[in-house]
């Protein structure tokens, strides 16, 4: 089973209204467990999704900076928000993840990958919804263009609280070119995600762990950055860093 962590995504600022800015602009996430009972779109009698057919779950918030530069630094920038609690997911059970831009003016990244095929020969499942007054249109736009919007999942092997990997102290910190993390009896692989204050990813690097973990920051600005890592088997953790030089 996995755990829901929360969502990634890139947003920009439309001209509807003026000069377009980004900054103090809030993204908000929320996860739903969906409750209708489908195999497939051939069962679906409407593509609209009653709100009375979501339970919500856990929700959390992204702020863009207040500083007009540093926001505008973060335009078309994959940026990560975090929920507040996470979501353990359920087997043979559907669920819906849900990006919110707080104003008319933010607009959301998109793919152009053609999701037709995946909708009409193969798996025949909803791939995306847009909602407007409290309701979700299941592929409102079509399946040709669809919302570049990624789910942060981590393994659950036990709970989310038991593999926290709890009390990690990278040193040096501050550091110049490299850091080291004491992770005594933890041995495997995974990935690692660098993120700034702003919350855009920085850095993303696979790692192998043994006990402990090097990492290079000497490509990193000054600054303090967010580590987070995740192990393949559900492990993982957060930490923070100062790069001064």
């Amino acid at each position: 089973r996995l755990t829901a962590t929360g969502l990634n995504f890139a947003t920009y600022a439309d001209n509807l209204n003026g000069f377009p800015n980004m900054e103090a602009r809030l993204i908000l996430g929320q996860a739903y467990k969906w409750n209708d009972n489908f195999n497939n779109l051939d069962d679906l009698t409407s593509l609209t999704i009653a709100p009375s057919s979501l339970d919500p779950l856990s929700a959390g918030s992204y702020f863009y900076p207040s500083d007009s530069a540093a926001a505008w630094a973060l335009r078309g920038e994959e940026v990560e928000l975090e929920f507040d609690d996470p979501v353990p997911l359920e087997d043979s059970a559907r669920y819906l993840f849900c990006a919110y831009a707080s104003e008319e003016e933010m607009r959301f990244g998109y793919s152009t990958t053609d999701y037709t095929q995946n909708t009409v020969n193969i798996e025949r499942q909803p791939i995306w919804a847009l909602t407007s007054n409290g309701a979700f249109e299941v592929h409102a736009f079509g399946v040709d263009i669809t919302p570049a919007i990624s789910l942060n999942l981590v393994p659950n092997t036990t709970s989310v609280e038991e593999n926290n990997i709890t009390d990690l102290k990278a040193y040096p910190n501050p550091a110049t070119t490299f850091i080291n993390v004491p992770l005594d009896g933890i041995v495997g692989n995974g990935i690692l995600n660098i993120l700034d204050l702003t919350g855009k990813l920085v850095s993303t690097m696979n790692v192998n762990v043994n006990n402990t973990l090097t990492i290079d920051v000497s490509t990193l600005s000054n600054g303090t950055y967010s580590f987070n890592l995740k192990l393949e088997d559900g492990q993982f953790s957060r930490f923070n860093v100062v790069v001064n030089r």
